[in-house]
Protein backbone atom coordinates (compact mmCIF):
# COMPACT_ATOMS: atom_id res chain seq x y z
CA UNK A 1 0.00 0.00 0.00
CA UNK A 2 1.27 3.38 -0.83
CA UNK A 3 2.39 5.85 1.61
CA UNK A 4 -0.59 7.94 0.28
CA UNK A 5 -3.01 5.16 0.69
CA UNK A 6 -2.18 5.50 3.76
CA UNK A 7 -2.20 8.67 4.89
CA UNK A 8 -5.75 8.87 3.72
CA UNK A 9 -7.01 5.61 5.39
CA UNK A 10 -5.28 6.81 8.45
CA UNK A 11 -7.37 10.21 8.35
CA UNK A 12 -10.54 8.39 7.51
CA UNK A 13 -10.28 6.45 10.37
CA UNK A 14 -9.52 8.86 12.63
CA UNK A 15 -12.12 11.34 11.28
CA UNK A 16 -14.62 8.27 11.72
CA UNK A 17 -13.52 7.86 15.49
CA UNK A 18 -13.94 11.59 16.39
CA UNK A 19 -17.44 11.24 14.83
CA UNK A 20 -18.10 8.54 17.41
CA UNK A 21 -16.10 10.14 20.14
CA UNK A 22 -18.44 13.20 19.75
CA UNK A 23 -21.72 11.14 19.84
CA UNK A 24 -20.04 9.76 23.96
CA UNK A 25 -21.19 13.65 24.68
CA UNK A 26 -21.10 15.04 28.40
CA UNK A 27 -23.95 17.83 29.15
CA UNK A 28 -23.60 21.00 31.42
CA UNK A 29 -27.31 22.80 32.80
CA UNK A 30 -27.69 25.89 34.10
CA UNK A 31 -30.29 27.16 36.29
CA UNK A 32 -31.56 29.74 38.47
CA UNK A 33 -33.49 30.35 41.58
CA UNK A 34 -35.81 33.36 42.77
CA UNK A 35 -38.19 33.58 45.76
CA UNK A 36 -39.58 36.11 48.42
CA UNK A 37 -38.42 35.56 52.35
CA UNK A 38 -41.59 34.14 53.93
CA UNK A 39 -39.54 35.53 57.78
CA UNK A 40 -42.23 37.56 59.25
CA UNK A 41 -40.90 41.12 59.88
CA UNK A 42 -37.63 40.51 57.86
CA UNK A 43 -38.75 41.23 53.59
CA UNK A 44 -36.43 40.22 51.32
CA UNK A 45 -35.75 38.50 47.78
CA UNK A 46 -32.96 35.47 47.21
CA UNK A 47 -32.01 35.00 43.60
CA UNK A 48 -29.19 32.61 42.25
CA UNK A 49 -27.57 31.08 39.17
CA UNK A 50 -25.90 28.03 38.53
CA UNK A 51 -24.76 25.12 36.36
CA UNK A 52 -23.91 21.20 36.97
CA UNK A 53 -22.10 18.99 34.60
CA UNK A 54 -21.91 15.42 33.76
CA UNK A 55 -19.83 13.60 31.54
CA UNK A 56 -21.97 10.68 29.37
CA UNK A 57 -25.27 11.50 27.48
CA UNK A 58 -28.04 9.85 29.82
CA UNK A 59 -31.49 9.65 31.18
CA UNK A 60 -30.86 9.75 35.18
CA UNK A 61 -28.33 11.74 37.36
CA UNK A 62 -27.31 10.83 40.84
CA UNK A 63 -24.76 12.76 43.10
CA UNK A 64 -21.88 10.46 42.12
CA UNK A 65 -22.43 11.30 38.07
CA UNK A 66 -21.80 14.77 38.37
CA UNK A 67 -18.32 16.27 37.31
CA UNK A 68 -19.04 19.66 38.67
CA UNK A 69 -21.46 22.13 40.74
CA UNK A 70 -21.85 25.31 41.58
CA UNK A 71 -24.83 27.88 42.82
CA UNK A 72 -23.92 31.17 43.98
CA UNK A 73 -27.20 32.79 45.85
CA UNK A 74 -27.45 36.86 45.73
CA UNK A 75 -29.75 37.58 49.70
CA UNK A 76 -31.43 41.08 50.23
CA UNK A 77 -33.50 41.49 52.96
CA UNK A 78 -34.16 44.76 55.23
CA UNK A 79 -32.17 43.89 58.58
CA UNK A 80 -32.78 46.11 61.56
CA UNK A 81 -34.67 48.33 59.12
CA UNK A 82 -31.56 48.55 56.67
CA UNK A 83 -30.81 47.01 53.51
CA UNK A 84 -28.29 44.39 53.58
CA UNK A 85 -27.38 42.02 50.81
CA UNK A 86 -24.75 39.17 51.33
CA UNK A 87 -23.51 36.04 48.45
CA UNK A 88 -23.47 32.11 49.40
CA UNK A 89 -21.36 30.87 47.02
CA UNK A 90 -22.17 26.52 46.81
CA UNK A 91 -19.60 24.12 45.10
CA UNK A 92 -19.55 19.72 44.49
CA UNK A 93 -18.94 19.50 47.74
CA UNK A 94 -21.52 20.91 49.85
CA UNK A 95 -23.61 18.80 47.87
CA UNK A 96 -25.62 16.13 50.35
CA UNK A 97 -28.24 14.89 47.81
CA UNK A 98 -29.10 15.24 44.04
CA UNK A 99 -30.84 13.56 41.45
CA UNK A 100 -32.47 13.99 38.17
CA UNK A 101 -34.10 12.90 35.37
CA UNK A 102 -33.39 14.30 31.80
CA UNK A 103 -35.66 14.28 28.95
CA UNK A 104 -35.10 14.38 25.52
CA UNK A 105 -32.62 17.36 24.50
CA UNK A 106 -30.89 16.99 27.95
CA UNK A 107 -33.59 18.77 29.52
CA UNK A 108 -34.11 17.75 33.02
CA UNK A 109 -38.30 16.44 33.78
CA UNK A 110 -36.98 16.43 37.15
CA UNK A 111 -34.86 17.25 39.61
CA UNK A 112 -33.87 17.07 43.72
CA UNK A 113 -30.80 18.23 45.70
CA UNK A 114 -29.46 19.36 48.76
CA UNK A 115 -26.58 21.47 49.95
CA UNK A 116 -25.43 21.60 53.38
CA UNK A 117 -24.82 24.57 55.25
CA UNK A 118 -22.52 27.37 53.64
CA UNK A 119 -21.84 30.31 55.59
CA UNK A 120 -22.63 34.14 54.07
CA UNK A 121 -20.02 36.91 52.90
CA UNK A 122 -22.16 39.40 55.08
CA UNK A 123 -21.99 38.41 59.01
CA UNK A 124 -25.13 40.14 59.44
CA UNK A 125 -26.46 36.50 57.48
CA UNK A 126 -26.41 33.47 59.18
CA UNK A 127 -25.55 30.02 56.94
CA UNK A 128 -27.93 28.94 54.60
CA UNK A 129 -28.84 25.78 52.92
CA UNK A 130 -30.59 25.85 49.61
CA UNK A 131 -32.98 22.65 48.61
CA UNK A 132 -34.78 22.29 45.63
CA UNK A 133 -37.62 19.46 46.13
CA UNK A 134 -38.88 19.37 42.44
CA UNK A 135 -39.20 21.91 39.35
CA UNK A 136 -43.13 22.95 40.10
CA UNK A 137 -43.53 26.41 40.91
CA UNK A 138 -42.45 26.82 44.90
CA UNK A 139 -40.42 24.08 44.52
CA UNK A 140 -37.61 25.22 46.22
CA UNK A 141 -36.35 26.80 49.43
CA UNK A 142 -33.42 28.35 51.19
CA UNK A 143 -32.84 27.35 55.54
CA UNK A 144 -31.19 28.68 57.92
CA UNK A 145 -29.17 26.42 60.55
CA UNK A 146 -32.21 25.30 62.59
CA UNK A 147 -34.09 23.91 59.64
CA UNK A 148 -36.16 27.41 59.33
CA UNK A 149 -37.28 28.31 56.08
CA UNK A 150 -35.82 32.04 54.91
CA UNK A 151 -37.59 31.69 51.33
CA UNK A 152 -39.36 29.73 48.36
CA UNK A 153 -39.25 29.93 45.24
CA UNK A 154 -38.89 28.12 41.67
CA UNK A 155 -36.32 26.78 40.18
CA UNK A 156 -35.93 27.91 36.11
CA UNK A 157 -33.76 25.06 33.81
CA UNK A 158 -32.08 26.52 30.78
CA UNK A 159 -31.89 23.77 27.68
CA UNK A 160 -28.69 21.66 28.31
CA UNK A 161 -25.60 22.46 26.61
CA UNK A 162 -23.62 19.61 24.88
CA UNK A 163 -19.54 19.35 26.00
CA UNK A 164 -17.71 17.46 23.65
CA UNK A 165 -15.02 15.20 25.68
CA UNK A 166 -11.49 15.92 25.38
CA UNK A 167 -11.17 12.69 23.03
CA UNK A 168 -13.03 14.24 20.17
CA UNK A 169 -10.93 17.52 20.01
CA UNK A 170 -7.85 15.02 20.26
CA UNK A 171 -8.74 12.60 17.20
CA UNK A 172 -10.07 15.44 15.13
CA UNK A 173 -6.49 17.53 15.33
CA UNK A 174 -4.53 14.36 14.57
CA UNK A 175 -6.72 13.64 11.54
CA UNK A 176 -6.20 17.11 10.67
CA UNK A 177 -2.71 16.75 10.87
CA UNK A 178 -3.08 13.43 8.72
CA UNK A 179 -4.78 15.23 6.15
CA UNK A 180 -2.48 17.91 6.26
CA UNK A 181 0.66 15.70 5.84
CA UNK A 182 -1.57 13.61 2.88
CA UNK A 183 -1.81 17.47 1.13
CA UNK A 184 2.04 18.61 1.65
CA UNK A 185 2.92 14.87 0.58
CA UNK A 186 1.16 14.90 -2.61
CA UNK A 187 2.32 18.48 -3.80
CA UNK A 188 5.93 17.52 -3.34
CA UNK A 189 5.57 13.96 -5.24
CA UNK A 190 3.09 16.14 -8.19
CA UNK A 191 5.92 18.61 -8.47
CA UNK A 192 8.59 15.47 -8.45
Amino acid sequence: MSLTRRFALAAAILGLAAGAAGRAEAGQITFSYGGPSVVPGIPGFTTGVGRFAFDDSRTSLTLGDLTEFGYTQTVLAIIGGRPQQSLFTFGLADLTSFSATLGPGGVPTSLALTTGLVPATNPAFVPETFVVDSLVPDGAATFNPLGLRLTTGTVTIFPATPVPEPSTFALGGIGGLLALGYTWHRRKWAAA
